[in-house]
């Protein structure tokens, strides 16, 4: 699986960088998740806007992560989700426990 992570203090961005988030790729995502929590990451930030396609399975693993942030305090928030992606994420009710953004916005440090 394809992503990049980039943590500032207790936040972290995981960008994936697939085309399709689907069953056999989870573990890697989910464990990566894992990892960050145990180093300190309590606001994660999901990037999707490479993702066009996710099964039942990722919306599921997606819930996973969701849940485990929660049980240590943090919070999940997804960015970029193209239209067909942000339509499932709203019909199955993930947008009811994430934050859903646009896009990610990087800040020059100072502003």
């Amino acid at each position: 699986m394809n992503i990049e992570i980039e943590t500032f203090g207790r936040t972290s961005i995981v960008r994936i960088r697939e085309r399709e988030l689907d069953y056999p790729q989870l573990h890697t995502l989910f464990n990566a998740v894992s990892a960050l929590i145990d180093s300190g990451t309590r606001d994660l930030v999901i990037n999707l806007d490479c993702v066009t396609y996710l099964d039942s399975a990722s919306l599921g693993c997606l819930m996973d992560i969701f849940h485990l942030m929660s049980e240590h305090g943090g919070t999940v928030k997804l960015v970029g989700l193209q239209e067909r992606v942000r339509s499932l994420a709203t019909m199955v009710g993930l947008s009811r426990h994430m934050e859903v953004i646009g896009k990610e916005e990087v800040h020059p440090v100072g502003v």
